[in-house]
């Protein structure tokens, strides 16, 4: 048996295929502290026993071929839930439905197998009582990729994107997080709730707020992007400012033989996704309105900046700074301050997150980082700036 096995791991292996495993932990005691200090109670999916559950949950990744298994196990306090893989393709026992295949019961492990096939973005999420429990949080994102996140077919033909990064709309109704609403229907077999109306107060994207994406916008550098955008919320999505020439190039987990163009507004029902191509010159603001799928009336709206790196400096020229030596292992001179009391720095990776931010005067130590591209921000007064760091080994 050991050698059948050796077997068909090198197989695997050769092929290109792999094994996918994915722990996830049903959790009923997490919380989220929102933007305006309100706690609410939440659901949700957590990578350990330590982990306060985040909304979303973990994200998930496969490639064409690869055979996934999801282990769950429900940490939940008596409660019951499931697994439903939301647009995939998979048999009735994998599907999650708890009357049609298993429910997962306190302190046990249901396990979900599936093949991946079709590149594209799709969902998971709890199918006990699932307008309860996917507004506590239990959902998430699962995304198909070719041979990594950047690869996208248009038309016909195998494209790459410079960047490419998901998004998951979803709201918050905090009369739906107290305790009255979430411990109804521990049986996976009722079907009825009592529920308030449904009114969201706070709209998420990826589970941060307005001020979130307003402080730690997308910092990348201009080109072109693959966006990747699913709707697990109740509202409708409208995507009334993107950038000229943005297209559809997947719907749904399928790729489009022929790509939409955006000329106008779209919008994301609940349940669907998207990918979407657009090429970013200057900084843009991606617009986002959440729509009553009833009367249509604009509930709230999110926008999500994309500042683009520049190279060289921004406002009033400051050109007897600079940065040296570049390249360098993380210490870093500046020349010509001159002795300016406001100056600043942050750090930034290629993909655009914040690795390291201070005041400095003369000189900018980077410490922890590994070696490779960076962006360096220096800010004094309102002059600002930005120039490419090579961090090599010490």
């Amino acid at each position: 048996m050991k050698f059948t096995g050796f077997i068909l791991a090198l197989f695997l292996s050769l092929s290109g295929f792999a094994q996918k495993n994915y722990l996830l932990i049903g959790r009923n005691t997490g919380n989220k502290t929102l933007e305006d200090s309100t706690k609410i109670r939440t659901f949700g999916f957590a990578r350990n026993l330590n982990e306060n559950p985040p909304i979303p949950g973990p994200t998930l990744y496969a490639k064409p071929g690869d055979s996934v298994t999801i282990d769950f196990w429900n940490v939940s306090q008596g409660a019951s839930h499931t697994i439903h893989l939301h647009g995939l393709d998979v048999d009735q026992q994998n599907d999650g439905v708890p009357h049609l295949s298993f429910t997962v019961l306190h302190m046990e492990h249901g396990y979900y197998r599936f093949k991946a096939v079709h590149p594209g973005v799709y969902l998971y999420h709890c199918h006990v009582l699932s307008p309860i429990h996917v507004q506590a949080g239990m959902y998430g994102m699962l995304i198909i990729e070719r041979n990594d996140s950047l690869e996208y077919m248009e038309n016909g033909s195998l494209k790459r994107a410079d960047f490419s990064f998901p998004i998951l709309f979803s709201e918050v109704d905090t009369n739906w997080h107290k305790d009255s609403v979430l411990m109804q229907g521990h049986d996976a077999m009722i079907h009825t709730a009592k529920l308030p109306k449904y009114e969201a107060q706070y709209f998420l994207a990826n589970g941060r707020e307005q001020n979130s994406w307003t402080n730690s916008p997308i910092h990348k550098p201009k080109g072109d992007y693959l966006m990747r955008l699913a709707n697990v919320g109740n509202y409708a999505i409208e995507l009334d400012q993107l950038p000229p020439g943005s297209r559809i190039v997947n719907s749904d987990g399928r790729d489009l033989p022929t790509a939409l163009s955006l000329d106008s507004s779209w919008s994301i029902y609940p349940g669907e996704r998207y990918d979407i191509v657009f090429t970013a010159e200057t900084d843009q603001n991606l617009r986002f309105t959440y729509r009553n799928l009833n009367t249509w009336k604009a509930m709230g709206q999110l926008i999500i900046p994309i500042q683009l790196f520049r190279i060289g400096i921004e406002s009033n020229p400051i050109n007897q700074v600079q940065l040296f030596p570049n390249p360098g292992t993380g210490s870093i001179q500046i020349g010509g301050l001159n002795g300016a009391a406001d100056a600043s720095y942050r750090v930034y990776n290629t993909a655009g997150q914040l690795m390291q931010e201070g005041v400095c005067e003369n000189e900018i130590q980077l410490r922890g980082l590994k070696p490779g591209l960076y962006f360096i921000e220096l800010q004094i007064g309102n002059q600002v700036l930005r120039e490419r760091y090579s961090l090599s080994q010490p």
